[in-house]
């Protein structure tokens, strides 16, 4: 039988492995196999000497060391519960936050600080500081999507949240970061998904227009093949 965190602990098993073979990484290691056993006492308590003992944020030795953090963790994605806040508050953000207050213009600060907080600003500046990052490009383009998909996953009831206007820029934000990639490959879900979402936004305002019973009907009628969301509503009894 499959345990539905499986992954996760495996993960945390191949990061300890990984990071027991790295000098000064010991202490994380130890954090990274508590933390697969369910040991969670212990894997704070080793979490801890890790931080206590860290260099300070300001110095090169902290870039170096939450760079190497990051891209680890980066390669086996699945691990996380690798990430907890103290690891981050600590150590990871302060130091990334330096860097960045000291290199204006340095990728590797914004990439990693942009992904970690979902920050708009400082992803688009990792993404004019390297256009070849996917990533990064990735994030910003869901953003988009997103923003899209929220205006319009209750058109099937005959709702849409703001204005179609809004939408519209958001998807052509999002065509527009895809055909700027320097490879387009990579984003070929991203593709479809704004190709979909073109179609709705179309067909909505053709609806808009001239409506004729309930937009999923009109939608059915001419077979659009959309997959609503499932939305559900609860009220106190």
């Amino acid at each position: 039988m499959h345990y539905w965190n499986q992954s996760n602990f495996e993960g945390l098993e191949r990061l300890a492995d990984e990071l027991a073979s790295l000098p000064g990484l010991q202490a994380l290691a130890d954090y990274a196999r508590a933390r697969s056993q369910g040991r969670r006492r212990e894997a704070f308590a080793a979490l801890d000497g890790f931080l206590r003992n860290a260099p300070p944020p300001e110095s090169l030795p902290a870039r170096e060391l939450s760079l190497l953090i990051l891209t680890l963790h980066g390669q086996t994605r699945e691990a996380h519960q690798f990430l907890a806040q103290p690891l981050l508050s600590r150590f990871l953000l302060p130091a990334l936050r330096a860097w960045a207050d000291s290199e204006p213009t340095a990728h590797a600060p914004l990439h990693w600080l942009g992904l970690l907080q979902n920050d708009g600003d400082l992803l688009r500046r990792a993404l004019s500081a390297c256009p070849d990052d996917v990533a990064v490009r990735c994030r910003l383009i869901d953003f988009a999507l997103g923003a899209a998909d929220y205006a319009t996953h209750h058109l099937n009831e005959g709702f849409f949240i703001g204005e179609p206007a809004g939408a519209r820029q958001a998807l052509e934000l999002a065509a527009q970061l895809i055909a700027e990639a320097p490879q387009t490959s990579p984003f070929s879900r991203h593709s479809d998904e704004v190709a979909q979402l073109s179609a709705l936004l179309d067909d909505w305002q053709a609806y808009s227009d001239h409506p004729e019973g309930s937009f999923a009907d009109w939608c059915a009628a001419r077979q659009r093949p959309y997959a609503w969301a499932k939305k559900y509503y609860y009220s106190q009894t």
